[in-house]
């Protein structure tokens, strides 16, 4: 009897922790490294509000996203904690990627506010990654002690909003309150990473499948409209506001993007749906692009 209950409340317990992980595994994203310290802690900013998940969602796609393309190239932004959803895709935040070139020549990188979009021909990616090897930066070591040149006895605390680069398999994440203490090719690295700019064509970048985050205008996660704005109305082939947090497949991305109700991402509009005004933000999807 004893070996029976047990058996019994065993199988409530693994049930239950799977249920836990497909919940949980919705929003779990990895930074490019993790810093163990001590001393003071790092300064973050704390928003009016904290958003999270609601509850309501609309149900799954069908589709699901592609396999992430192999990349050459990746350059992130970390945030501190405490940052909520919206801001993290208005400021394209991690897991948001500010640079990425994959190996067929795609770039996507983040200007002004955008995400823009160019292609690089082989020559240029070929000139990209010289200028990169050229800063010695493939020959630095792989450990947190590799990346910089510390005073004997500093303290720093656990990190926050640093940059993680990659650059052909080769990761390196940037400690915020240790920058001025990089390494010269990591710190020449990150710098031609930020500063680049293609010669090529550049559009608006506008991904395959986009999230959505709508908010009444009364709730005070965006600016309060002025009595002029624009006010579209939502299209009834499109999922209802009221779900909050919207993950559009690829037909419906299709529709948003031919209706011109936005130019790219990350973007803020305002639309009316059964008499209810919202801020709706266009956003890449969570799980990278």
């Amino acid at each position: 009897m004893n070996q029976a209950i047990i058996a019994f409340l065993l199988t409530i317990f693994v049930v239950g922790c799977g249920q836990d992980h497909n919940q949980q595994e919705q929003m779990i994203f990895t930074p490019v490294s993790t810093f163990v310290a001590t001393g003071r802690p790092t300064p973050t900013i704390v928003p009016t509000l904290t958003l999270s998940r609601p509850t309501q969602t609309p149900e799954p796609s069908l589709t699901p996203y592609p396999t992430p393309k192999p990349y050459l190239i990746k350059l992130f932004q970390h945030a501190g904690d405490g940052v909520d959803e919206i801001h993290i895709c208005r400021a394209v935040y991690s897991p948001f990627p500010r640079f990425v070139l994959y190996e067929d020549g795609q770039l996507i990188y983040y200007h002004e506010g955008k995400l823009l979009e160019s292609f690089l021909t082989d020559g240029e990616i070929t000139n990209l990654l010289g200028k990169i090897e050229a800063t010695g930066y493939f020959e630095i070591g792989d450990s947190f002690e590799d990346y910089y040149v510390l005073p004997s006895g500093i303290q720093y605390g656990e990190g926050g909003w640093g940059v993680g680069v990659s650059v052909k398999g080769k990761d390196v994440g940037v400690h915020p309150e240790l920058t001025q203490y990089l390494v010269q090719p990591i710190k020449d690295t990150v710098s031609i990473i930020q500063t680049y700019q293609p010669t090529g064509n550049i559009n608006s970048y506008f991904p395959e499948k986009i999230e959505l985050w709508a908010s009444t205008i009364d709730q005070g996660y965006f600016s309060t409209p002025e009595p002029s704005a624009k006010v579209a109305d939502w299209l009834t082939e499109l999922p209802p506001l009221n779900l909050y947090w919207i993950k559009l497949n690829e037909s419906e991305t299709e529709i948003l993007k031919t209706s011109n109700y936005f130019s790219g991402v990350p973007e803020v509009e305002l639309f009316r749906q059964d008499g209810i005004t919202y801020w709706v933000l266009a956003c890449p999807p969570w799980y990278g692009y």
